[in-house]
C-alpha cells in the first residue's frame, strides 16, 4: 500500500466516524444537538488517535515502498544511460525526512491536543456551527445533510499553510510529499553516483517554456555537474549547474520542485524523464478524480 493509499484509507474512516457521531435523531432540538455532539468531540478525537496508531505502520511502509521505488528508476536510469551497475545512496535520512513531514503536518495536526485545536475538531465544530446558524425552514435533517455534504466532501486539512494563508488538503500535501521524495532520491542517487564514477558533463533535453534557472542550461544541451572548484578545463566551458543563477535545487531552479530536465549521457537521443516520473504523473492525474470518489463516497454515507 502507498502512502498515498494509506493517508486515502484514514481519511475515509474518520470522515465516516464524524458523519456517524454528527447524526441527527430527529427527536431534540438543534441547539440540544449541537451541546450534545460538542461533549462527544473527544470519542472522534479517540478514534482519530486509534486510526492513526493502527495505520503508522502502513504509512512508514509506504514511505520505504516509494523511495525503493524510485531508487529503482532512477537506477535502471543510470544504468541504461551509463552503464553503470552500483549505485552511491543511503536510503535512511530521506525516509526519516519524509516521516517527519508527514508526523509534522498531518497526524500532529488532526488530533486536538489541549490546548490545541487539531483540524478535524475545526471541521467537526464548522458543521455544527453553521447548523446553528442557519434560519432555513427547511427540516433540520435536510439543513444538516446539506452542510456536512459541503463540508466534508471538502476533505481533510493538514498543519501546512501557505504564505497567503491557504491551508492545504491532506490529499494534496501527501501527493505533495510523494513527489517531493521521489525528486530527492532522484538527485541524490544520481548525483552521487555520476561523481563515483567521475563523471562531469552530462545532456539535457529542451522543454518548452523552462523556467528561467533552466533556460541556458537546455540551450547549451551539455552542463556540467561538478562545482567549478572540482571541474576539468573541458568540463568548465559549459554551464555550470552551481552557477548562482542556475539556482540548483532550489524550489524554482534547476532539479527543484517541478523540474523535469532529467540528465542523460551525452550520446543519448532520445529524453527518458517520462520514464522517471511515470509514477508521479499518474498520482498526479489521478488526484481530481479520487477527490470526485471521496464526494461521492460522502454523499452514500450520508444516505445510509
Amino acid at each position: 500500500m502507498s502512502i498515498v493509499q494509506a493517508y486515502e484509507v484514514i481519511e475515509r474512516m474518520i470522515i465516516s466516524e464524524m458523519i456517524d457521531i454528527l447524526h441527527y435523531d430527529g427527536e431534540s432540538t438543534i441547539e440540544e444537538w449541537a451541546d450534545d455532539r460538542r461533549e462527544k468531540f473527544s470519542e472522534l478525537n479517540a478514534f482519530v488517535i486509534t486510526t492513526l496508531g493502527y495505520n503508522n505502520r502502513r504509512i512508514v511502509q509506504g514511505v520505504e515502498d516509494a523511495i525503493a521505488e524510485a531508487e529503482q528508476l532512477i537506477s535502471e536510469h543510470i544504468q541504461d544511460e551509463w552503464g553503470f551497475e552500483e549505485t552511491q545512496y543511503d536510503s535512511t535520512e530521506d525516509a526519516e525526512q519524509a516521516i517527519n513531514f508527514l508526523n509534522k503536518n498531518i497526524q500532529r495536526s488532526l488530533i486536538s491536543v489541549f490546548p490545541r485545536i487539531g483540524t478535524v475538531e475545526q471541521l467537526y465544530n464548522r458543521v455544527i456551527d453553521l447548523a446553528l446558524e442557519n434560519d432555513s425552514d427547511d427540516e433540520i435533517k435536510e439543513i444538516l445533510h446539506a452542510i456536512m455534504l459541503t463540508e466534508l466532501s471538502q476533505g481533510l486539512q493538514t498543519g501546512f499553510v501557505q504564505s497567503d494563508g491557504i491551508r492545504w488538503r491532506l490529499d494534496r500535501y501527501v501527493n505533495e510529499v510523494e513527489k517531493y521524495m521521489y525528486q530527492g532520491v532522484f538527485e541524490k542517487v544520481l548525483s552521487n553516483t555520476l561523481k563515483f564514477y567521475g563523471v562531469e558533463l552530462v545532456k539535457v533535453f529542451k522543454y518548452v517554456n523552462p523556467r528561467d534557472a533552466c533556460e541556458e542550461l537546455q540551450n547549451s544541451g551539455i552542463i556540467c555537474i561538478v562545482p567549478r572548484s572540482e571541474a576539468s578545463e573541458k568540463a568548465k566551458l559549459y554551464p555550470n549547474i552551481h552557477d548562482p543563477q542556475h539556482k540548483y535545487l532550489e524550489p524554482d531552479g534547476h532539479s527543484g520542485i517541478n523540474c523535469r530536465h532529467a540528465w542523460h549521457h551525452l550520446g543519448a537521443q532520445e529524453n527518458k524523464a517520462s520514464k522517471l516520473y511515470k509514477t508521479l504523473d499518474k498520482n498526479i492525474l489521478s488526484l481530481e478524480y479520487k477527490r470526485m470518489q471521496f464526494m461521492r463516497m460522502v454523499e452514500r454515507l450520508l444516505n445510509r
